[in-house]
């Protein structure tokens, strides 16, 4: 269990450092501000130095590393097999293509033959085999190896062609191996234990110095096997955790693009010229899931009521000053067209009545106590938790809010102690409605701490693993979704943006769901 506790504070730490970029929005919306897909008004310039502020990261090892930031910086210095271009679509990268045998357990690999290290050793097959297997062994700690649990083994023919072989068909499989923790490492570097200080990956940045709680400064690959890239010198990825070091640094223009914002940026950017801003997919959520080892929230009916008799809406408006909208349980930004249209969903059409008669219903038509868990590290989850709190009243439960925190918080909820439900904001973390949903409500779910158990979800969820053809597939999950609202499982909020903000200058960039890919961003000044 303590490793399940490292494993979600690592992630769900990514939250923190996205928070701040949300109100980007606001600013998108109240002084149009446009957010365009990067544009070439000239032909792009070698040379340069980009100066990106994000949130202080913790670690350099990308098959460890978790949390937001983290990621960002290693994914220039790092390339996975594949990877994601600005909407979502899953591209090459180091495999030049791939194929997938006819009963979709063997997917295999062509690589570049062009493809260097860092520290000038040529990359092959055998790095692809021993970065994978380094993920997928227990022994070695990755908070990512669950997802790619199903590979049984890994073949490399020759040096520039790898074959995965599958214990079953498993549909997300190429999502997980486009993601940026899926980065391919040089054994030598890992084996010395130099990761954790310098790290060595084939991307189009090399690690060049990092000040802890400073900056990050990476600097061009000569040797990139993308002709003609990168562009830029350097990339100093400089770190801040206050919103007027940000803010100062864009009006002064020592700042060239950053995901970081906060309080009080609507107003500066009102006072600012020629900023442009990037929304990228809208993927993840807020939620509040309920501790089922406790009566009577193992109860689907008092579950459902607790539904009905939140305002959605209000906690958006007065809760988040009306950034985001309702959302279903799969992200209505995945492609795929995965996500049920809320329409359609049970427990969304707010109404005190039906909460009360649920209630009744379910025994309770006194109405009960719940204890609500939130961390007093957000603000926002406090105001959302106390409009909830408003709100149940209405039909007779009693909230308690117990604030704790952030530490004692994630420690609480991999506990079945000390809470009755808690509110809790999920990062986009893969492009696959498999990780949104398997962890946290399968019944043997890594997450599921506080296990939730319904037979037909784990059904669903397992089929949805299975099938790849696109209809069905969606099929499965609008099914699910509709299964997971008429029980309750958990009450989905509301989604926001990611957002991105660049001075005018700054070309090329790719802003895809998961990361901001560097190699072909270039300044014109």
């Amino acid at each position: 269990m303590n490793f399940h506790k490292t494993y979600f504070k690592m992630e769900v730490q990514m939250i923190k450092e996205i928070k701040t970029a949300l109100i980007l929005f606001i600013a998108i919306a109240a002084f149009g501000i446009v957010g365009l897909v990067p544009g070439h008004a000239s032909e792009p310039k070698h040379g340069g130095n980009l100066v990106f502020i994000a949130s202080p990261l913790f670690g350099l090892d990308i098959h460890k590393e978790l949390i937001h930031p983290g990621i960002q910086c290693l994914s220039n210095i790092h390339n996975s097999l594949l990877t994601y271009d600005e909407k979502g679509h899953i591209i090459p990268d180091l495999a030049m293509s791939w194929k997938i045998s006819s009963d979709e357990k063997v997917y295999t690999f062509k690589l570049h033959d062009n493809v260097y290290f860092h520290n000038g050793r040529k990359m092959t097959s055998a790095d692809v085999k021993y970065s994978i297997a380094r993920i997928i062994n227990p022994a070695n700690g990755s908070p990512r190896m669950d997802t790619l649990w199903v590979i049984e083994k890994i073949d490399t023919p020759d040096d520039y062609t790898v074959k995965f072989t599958l214990k079953q068909p498993f549909a997300p499989f190429l999502a997980y191996i486009a993601n940026p923790w899926a980065g391919i490492v040089a054994k030598e570097n890992v084996e010395d234990g130099s990761i954790l200080k310098h790290p060595i990956g084939t991307g189009p940045f090399k690690f060049k110095e990092m000040l802890s709680g400073s900056y990050v400064l990476m600097e061009k690959n000569s040797k990139y096997f993308k002709p003609g890239l990168p562009y830029l010198d350097t990339i100093k990825q400089q770190m801040e955790k206050g919103v007027s070091p940000v803010v100062a640094a864009l009006r002064s223009k020592k700042c060239d693009i950053t995901n970081r914002s906060g309080g009080g940026i609507v107003q500066n950017l009102k006072k600012m010229k020629n900023i442009h801003t990037y929304k990228t997919p809208p993927l993840q959520y807020s939620s509040m899931l309920f501790n089922n080892t406790k009566t009577p929230f193992d109860n689907p009916k008092v579950r459902l009521a607790i539904s009905y008799a939140i305002d959605r809406q209000e906690v958006i408006d007065a809760g988040m000053m009306g950034i985001g909208h309702l959302t279903a349980p799969v992200p209505e930004g995945l492609l795929g067209d995965f996500a049920m249209p809320v329409s359609q969903l049970a427990g969304y059409n707010h109404n005190y009545e039906k909460g009360k008669a649920l209630l009744k219903e379910a025994g309770y038509a006194d109405g009960l106590t719940m204890k609500l868990l939130t961390t007093s590290d957000f603000s926002d989850y406090m105001i959302m938790c106390q409009i909830i709190q408003d709100q149940l009243k209405n039909i007779g439960i009693k909230v308690e809010i117990v604030s704790m925190e952030w530490g004692a918080f994630i420690g609480t909820i991999f506990q079945t102690e000390g809470y009755d439900a808690f509110l809790l904001e999920i990062a986009p973390v893969a492009l696959d409605p498999d990780m949104y949903l398997y962890r946290l409500f399968h019944s043997k779910g890594i997450w599921n701490a506080r296990k939730f158990n319904d037979s037909v979800v784990d059904q669903l969820l397992e089929k949805g693993r299975l099938v790849s053809d696109p209809g069905k597939r969606k099929q499965i999950y609008r099914d699910l979704q509709s299964r997971m609202a008429d029980i309750g499982a958990a009450i989905w909020l509301l989604r926001i943006n990611i957002n991105w903000a660049t001075q005018p200058w700054v070309k090329g960039t790719v802003f895809n769901p998961m990361v901001a890919k560097f190699e072909s961003t270039w300044l014109d000044k």
